[in-house]
């Protein structure tokens, strides 16, 4: 009896180990972490992985507003205020449409409006300072 209680507890942990790993393959895909992990302690890990590498992987978001916005930064230090104008307005491009959908996320909706107010107003200093330096 203790042999074969031994042996149940083994493949359980075995079972809940190879469970765990299916999730961290989800973290990456769609179905996320813990839909892995649940359908691989359901079903079992090998079907689990199945499902899981089954899922679309996770979309990336590259952040291309802020390779324009330091690039505007570096020309307003240099004072190439034209040229610092145009990234600030590229950065603003970016934030329009690289990011898919906001109206559905909240926070990214929230995020993606503070760029925006902190790019404006750059550009708005921006475009005080062009006309201090013009007169």
């Amino acid at each position: 009896m203790f042999g074969v209680l031994t042996s149940m507890f083994v493949i359980f942990i075995f079972w809940i180990c190879f469970a765990f790993l299916v999730g961290l393959v989800g973290r990456d895909r769609e179905i996320g972490f813990g839909a892995s992990l649940f359908l691989a302690i359901l079903l079992s890990p090998l079907i689990g992985l199945v499902i899981t590498l089954f899922s679309d992987k996770k979309k990336t978001i590259v952040h291309r507003y802020k390779d324009a916005v330091d690039l505007a930064r570096l020309h307003e230090f240099k004072e190439e205020y034209k040229e610092a104008m145009n990234s600030y307005k590229n950065a603003l491009f970016y934030l329009d449409n690289d990011y898919p959908n906001p109206h559905n996320n909240s926070e990214i909706q929230y995020q993606v409006a503070t760029r925006k107010n902190e790019i404006k107003m750059a550009i708005s200093e921006l475009e005080f300072k062009m006309n201090s330096a013009n007169k």
